[in-house]
């Protein structure tokens, strides 16, 4: 196989508007591309290592946004992997 697709749905409420939002991966096999929308967000070029992406810029507040990740393992014939992808709660747009 080498090459995937993982798909996510993310509902973005109003009340995140100003706050901070960001997506980690705590694992990827490998070779992650990370796009929110039409927004390319990230390339992560290593697996099995965690990454935090901020979504902020590029949300649409009070709507569905879609969170893509192409993963290529390189390898045909073996699954490529996405897995615990955690939504870390919003935050303050300020860190102090």
């Amino acid at each position: 196989m080498g090459r995937g697709w993982y798909h996510k749905a993310l509902d973005v409420p109003e009340a995140w508007r100003g706050k901070k939002v960001l997506v980690e991966f705590e694992g990827v096999y490998m070779n992650s591309h990370v796009w929110l929308d039409e927004h390319f967000i990230g390339l992560h070029p290593y697996g099995y290592t965690s990454f935090i992406y901020d979504l902020t810029p590029y949300l649409k507040y009070g709507k569905q946004n879609l969170l893509r990740v192409m993963v290529d393992n390189g390898q045909p014939g073996e699954q490529p992997l996405v897995f615990r992808l955690r939504h870390l709660p919003p935050r303050p747009a300020v860190d102090l």
